[in-house]
């Protein structure tokens, strides 16, 4: 949410010149940009955890190989909502030159994230 305000107390301020009009869209611009690139490190960190997750897929108590599915499961939901927080912003930037970068980071993350996900689950499919 702070990143969130951030952006609407760039919204407000102050636009009566065209220096103000300028001082304004590049405070936006810049709000905007950094509300685009955190969600990036949460998906990043929950991608982050799909070896431990296979792992105890893999390895662990037979038992736990439910709470590996379900971690991979809340993993993938996480990097797939927060994605969304990320595309959203970058949406709002137009034609920005970082953009291109940041939705190539976005997709590369949700890939790898699938994909571990898809391992994992398809250990545990493989113990029930």
């Amino acid at each position: 949410a702070m990143l969130f305000d951030q952006v609407m107390a760039a919204f407000k301020l102050p636009k009566a010149t065209p220096d103000e009009v300028a001082a304004r869209d590049a405070a936006v611009t810049a709000a905007t940009l950094k509300a685009a690139k955190a969600p990036l490190d949460v998906m990043r960190a929950a991608t982050a955890l799909m070896p431990d997750l296979r792992f105890t897929a893999e390895r662990g108590n037979p038992a736990a190989a439910s709470d590996a599915a379900v971690g991979a499961l809340m993993a993938k939901a996480c990097v797939h909502g927060s994605a969304y927080n990320v595309l959203i912003n970058l949406k709002s930037l137009g034609e920005n030159p970082e953009v291109p970068a940041l939705r190539e980071a976005c997709d590369a993350i949700r890939n790898a994230c699938d994909a571990g996900a898809a391992e994992v689950l398809a250990l545990v499919e493989q113990k029930l």
